[in-house]
């Protein structure tokens, strides 16, 4: 993916830097951004994190603390970005780095997602149980006040004499100048990453028995992996279905969700779908590494995702994917080789097929090799490293 040069060597004036966020941890998407982020950049930097809920920080950054957290009631959003901008402001920072819509103005903004895009893609929204039509989702309070908080962000980073956005795709990148018409020469991409002491296939080699064993997964028996936040949005019914087709029940895969959010509200459909010993939830974890050495497959039928780092973190490992193209990292896969893609992500028809495809003899096991080579580049080290760039041009020391 294009994107600034990493520094060059020999010394970097430090910088005074304030990065925030509601969480900086590793146990969920822009969490682990926003950590990796405080790692590297405190090598050579001074670096502050305001946020609200953190695990230990590493080496050499401070936290920020802003009361009330966590911040993931409705509301949340807003109250954070009123609280954490006085704290922000305060730091003097010679550079501040935004990672979401919630969060106060600041001289970059990192864009992860571009939740207008998701919205006009016009699938059925939730209120609770109720499911609506596609248009009603514009009327959702969630999705209003994200939309609000969204858009005051993207113009107040593009009219800024020094702002810059940055985003995590060139989709991210192309719906921000189609729906925010952001000045493309304002816009860095640069990727997410993944951590190669978390992720290999050394690793998975040495963790697969011992992650099966504690999992109570056979040898024998083909495990998928889910790893989300937002079971809906990532295509957690659509894989059930096609879990229940029979080109695929007759092998009957394992499934494995991985994420913060218990599956409460699939467990109707999980027991109708007989497939209650097929699937097992196992919460959120700051090492997903481990699940990856256990998996044989991951899985993603995501409808829409702005990048997608498990996708990355899964190849990384030395696991094959099986996701669809509206994952911004689906650049990575190469279908046959390493995985397979998924066209249409709402269809179970054309799911049920490319997992019957994957799970044929030796199919996976001849992918395997291909996975890691295919993500070079993209270890965080290196993604930070161009961060860094942008924001040493930004504070005028290039």
């Amino acid at each position: 993916m294009p994107g600034p040069p990493a520094p060059a060597g020999g010394a970097v004036t430090p910088l005074r830097l304030g990065l925030v966020y509601p969480e900086c941890h590793r146990r969920g998407g822009v969490e682990r951004v926003v950590w990796e982020a405080a790692r590297h950049l405190a090598r050579r930097h001074q670096v502050s994190v305001v946020c609200g809920v953190a695990d230990p920080l590493p080496p050499g950054a401070t936290m920020v603390e802003v009361p009330g957290a966590p911040f993931r009631d409705l509301l949340g959003l807003w109250r954070f970005r009123r609280s954490a901008g006085p704290a922000l402001d305060r730091l003097q920072a010679d550079v501040t780095v935004s990672f979401g819509v919630g969060c106060p103005t600041a001289d970059v903004l990192v864009v992860g997602s571009v939740h207008r895009a998701w919205v006009a893609i016009g699938g059925p929204g939730y209120l609770g149980p109720l499911r609506l039509p596609g248009q009603a989702r514009y009327l959702l309070p969630r999705h209003e006040l994200r939309l609000v908080l969204e858009h005051t962000s993207v113009r107040s980073t593009v009219r800024s004499p020094r702002g810059r956005l940055v985003a995590v795709s060139q989709m991210v990148a192309d719906d921000l100048v189609r729906f925010y018409r952001a000045p493309r020469q304002a816009i860095d991409i640069i990727p997410n990453g993944f951590d190669p002491e978390q992720c290999s296939p050394e690793r998975s080699r040495l963790l697969r028995d011992q992650e099966r064993t504690r999992l109570g997964i056979d040898e024998q028996e083909v495990m998928l992996l889910f790893v989300a936040n937002e079971y809906r949005r990532k295509g957690l019914d659509v894989l059930l279905r096609a879990m229940a087709d029979p080109s695929v029940s007759a092998r009957r895969p394992r499934l494995v969700l991985v994420g913060r959010m218990a599956p409460a509200a699939f467990e109707h459909t999980i027991g109708r779908l007989g497939l209650s010993s097929q699937v097992q939830w196992a919460g959120a974890t700051s090492d997903v590494g481990r699940y990856y050495a256990a998996a044989d497959l991951f899985v993603l039928p995501t409808r829409y995702e702005a990048f997608g780092s498990v996708v990355i973190e899964a190849l990384a490992s030395g696991t094959p994917v099986l996701t669809s193209r509206s994952a911004g990292a689906a650049t990575a896969v190469r279908p046959g080789h390493n995985g397979l893609l998924l066209e249409d992500p709402t269809s179970v028809v054309e799911l049920a097929g490319l997992l019957d495809q994957a799970l044929g003899p030796g199919v996976l096991a001849r992918w395997a090799p291909a996975c890691r080579p295919s993500v070079e580049g993209f270890q965080w080290a290196a993604v930070m490293d161009r961060l860094e760039r942008v924001l040493l041009e930004v504070a005028g020391r290039p």
